[in-house]
């Protein structure tokens, strides 16, 4: 009887139903994977759970399969058994094919997956039996739906591999599927859960406790607890290992060669009558070697030993004659080398000289300046046999601090000398551009600094970043600052971005901070003043230079107009240039009994050389000067930017960072 029921319910369903039943699996399948595609074209479903009437989807299935599914399948909402593969609450979204071509064989479909109910027919009776005789060897025994669905998986990629879109058949069976699964580990219960902390150079101090127990030191027991954890309120200070410093590398090369080079230092060629007419610069000895990262020096200092070359700040005609030392460069990257200048007649550098010390300042901002301290300023350390031998020095960088270093002693970690004191932020907010020192009998040593905070300050080794006199007269980047050598009073030369070279008076306004008093103020000079230095041996007499293609010599008690003007250092007239060029005065001595004479040196932008310009013989009406003479350079010395003057000699810094030492021609 229920036979004949079933009979007459495939009566209702016409001849087009025949391939619901392979339809519903298929679309069932086709959602368990994330996709609804049918074989040869759009299908369209019609969901209506009150009737359930399924409109027509064919798929290309073989004739076994469609023996085996022909009869139609009943969709009831209060069926309970579930299509097989399709999982409980599974999206209906459709999955767009990843590859061009494959949408001309799947098509989409949007039917969502449907619990069925199936009614079978003596026909399918049948065909299921066959099937199992088939499959009865298989361990486990698969289900129909599961046989057709993997011969519609290898039809699919066939068709995908004919196509070239599959290079590799993957097995995507149920129980593939099942194999692949991992199961997720649960934590073990009261497992302390591990917390990253942001890197740090020292985890001594840390003291942390998880889940009440305690990983770190357990003497502390003040522990403040936030967000499960705890963490030390109070620590005791602990007390640190006193860093360890030696004998610097210069008092040890100096005391281990000081006879060797006493009679074989850098040959006097200066006072040679022959050379005596001579203008000439010319390099001598070899090339000073940088340390790596230093590829362009900014500064440049040759060490004298006595107290009063280093209060000129000079290279007057009564120093002529003597040797230099030891020389400081300092620029890109915070890098400081010191060189010994003795070496230059020794055999054994030919190839060029290395630094004797070098290290890394100023957490690797670029340096400014770096000035020697002279020796007699600290007594303790003044004796015979490390006289010539530079023991304290300054530097000024781009990060805003002035360091003092100890040259007497290194660290034994790191290698750099000892740190004396730094300025703090209070003395300058940004980065220090220019720094000058000048030493008085009576007081201590005055440091002067220029910065891109647009002040200039007053301060002194003894009271780190105490200024004692600002100004912020200038509404750009100081560029340059001089202090005055001769006089009682301490006149300050300053160059802006602004456009104004001025001369300061800390007199004039009683030593107040924030002063804008001017003794002197000059506008407009030059495009973008950087340089401002004052002439050895006169509280009166400075040049200035800009981004242009002059020198003005000036003279502060009339500035109506300056007292010369140089040019020919630059190629081309009236351009503006690019790279800064800082000029310095020197004098060499004359012939035999002959007065000395006085010159200004300058490289340029694009010169390639370093020219001299006659300083003695001007006329003092603004007239326009022209360069007396040429240094003799190599061909790869590039544009000079920095020079340093000591009794006659002269330390050009290349591009690339080495250094030339020049001297009058032979």
């Amino acid at each position: 009887m229920k036979r004949k029921q079933q009979s007459s319910l495939l009566n209702f369903f016409a001849k087009p139903q025949k391939s619901v039943a392979s339809a519903a699996f298929n679309n069932a399948d086709n959602h368990k994977h994330g996709k609804n595609k049918c074989d040869d074209g759009i299908a369209t479903h019609d969901h209506d759970l009150n009737n359930a009437v399924v409109e027509q989807c064919s798929p290309h299935v073989d004739a076994k399969a469609k023996k085996s599914f022909d009869p139609p399948m009943i969709i009831s909402p209060s069926a309970t058994i579930e299509a097989p593969g399709v999982p409980d609450g599974s999206s209906d979204e459709t999955t767009e094919h990843d590859h061009k071509g494959a949408s001309a064989y799947f098509s989409s479909s949007d039917a969502p997956p449907a619990t069925i109910e199936n009614t079978p027919s003596n026909e399918s009776d049948s065909g299921s039996e066959s099937d199992s005789d088939e499959s009865s060897a298989d361990t486990p025994k698969k289900s129909e739906y599961e046989l057709f669905r993997e011969r519609n998986i290898a039809r699919n990629n066939a068709r995908l591999k004919s196509l070239g879109l599959l290079t590799e058949v993957h097995d995507n069976t149920l129980q593939s599927v099942k194999k692949k699964k991992q199961v997720k580990r649960k934590k073990a219960a009261g497992a302390a859960e591990v917390v990253s902390y942001p890197t740090r150079r020292s985890t001594r101090r840390r003291k942390i406790v998880l889940n009440d127990v305690q990983v770190a030191d357990e003497s502390n027991q003040n522990m403040a607890k936030v967000d499960g954890f705890a963490y030390a309120e109070s620590l005791e200070p602990e007390e640190n290992e006193p860093e360890a410093f030696t004998v610097s590398p210069l008092f040890e090369y100096n005391m281990s060669n000081e006879e060797e080079f006493r009679g074989d230092a850098c040959k006097d060629v200066k006072n040679n009558d022959q050379a005596a007419g001579s203008k000439t610069l010319v390099p001598f000895g070899p090339r000073f070697i940088p340390p790596s990262g230093l590829n362009a020096i900014y500064s440049l200092q040759i060490y004298s030993s006595t107290w009063d070359d280093m209060r000129t700040h000079d290279n007057e005609s009564s120093y002529a004659g003597k040797n230099p030392s030891w020389m400081v460069g300092a620029g890109k990257s915070g890098i400081v080398a010191l060189w010994d200048c003795h070496r230059q007649n020794n055999t054994h550098d030919k190839e060029g000289i290395n630094p004797i010390l070098s290290w890394k300042a100023h957490g690797g901002r670029w340096i400014a300046d770096a000035r020697f301290l002279p020796k007699s300023r600290f007594t303790s350390l003044n004796d015979n046999n490390t006289n010539s031998v530079p023991s304290r020095l300054l530097t000024a960088a781009n990060d805003g601090t002035i360091c003092h270093w100890d040259l007497a002693s290194t660290s034994v970690k790191t290698g750099a000398p000892k740190l004396l004191g730094q300025t703090s932020k209070s003395l300058h907010s940004s980065g220090i551009f220019s720094m000058d020192i000048r030493v008085k009998e009576t007081s201590d040593i005055i440091i002067a600094s220029g910065s891109k905070d647009k002040t200039i300050a007053l301060s002194t080794v003894e009271h780190y970043g105490a200024a004692i006199w600002r100004s912020d007269f200038h509404s750009a980047k100081v560029g340059s600052v001089s202090l005055s050598a001769y006089g009682a009073n301490t006149m300050i030369l300053s160059a802006s971005d602004d456009g104004f070279v001025a001369v300061h008076d800390p007199r004039m306004d009683g030593l107040r901070d924030s002063s804008n008093a001017v003794a002197v103020k000059i506008e407009d000079t030059h495009f973008k003043p950087h340089s401002a230095v004052w002439r050895p041996g006169s509280d009166n007499i400075f040049l200035t230079a800009g981004l242009d293609d002059v020198i003005k010599l000036w003279d502060s008690r009339n500035v109506a107009s300056p007292i010369a003007s140089f040019h020919g250092h630059v190629p081309g007239n009236g351009r503006k240039i690019k790279r800064i060029h800082r000029p310095v005065f020197i004098t060499l001595p004359g012939m035999t009994n002959a007065p000395s004479e006085s010159f200004i040196l300058s490289g340029g932008e694009g010169s390639r050389s370093l020219s001299m310009f006659q300083l003695d013989n001007i006329c003092e009406n603004g007239s326009l000067h022209s360069v007396f003479s040429r240094g003799k350079l190599p061909q790869d010395t590039g544009d000079i930017g920095c020079l340093a003057v000591q009794n006659g000699n002269v330390a050009v810094a290349m591009e690339g960072g080495e250094v030339l030492l020049l001297s009058q021609k032979a």
